[in-house]
């Protein structure tokens, strides 16, 4: 149990680093404006903050991962 709880947790980090920061990136290196820079941020905050109020991750891919592990 502690195992799958230890995945869990791995896979919601993983999604909010590659989420979050690669589009700001992608945009850093085009040498966007700033403008473009904070409302990737204020979009990335919101789809943040909707992962983890409806939880997608916990309720149904973690089931998944748990079966292929056992």
């Amino acid at each position: 149990m502690v195992k799958a709880e230890r995945m869990q947790i791995l896979v919601l980090i993983l999604i909010n680093v590659t989420g979050i920061m690669a589009p700001l990136l992608i945009l850093r290196i085009m040498r966007a404006p700033v403008s473009a820079l904070i409302a990737t941020a204020v979009m990335d905050a919101m789809v943040w903050a909707a992962m983890f109020i409806f939880d997608p991750v916990g309720k149904y891919l973690m089931p998944l991962l748990s079966q292929l592990h056992s």
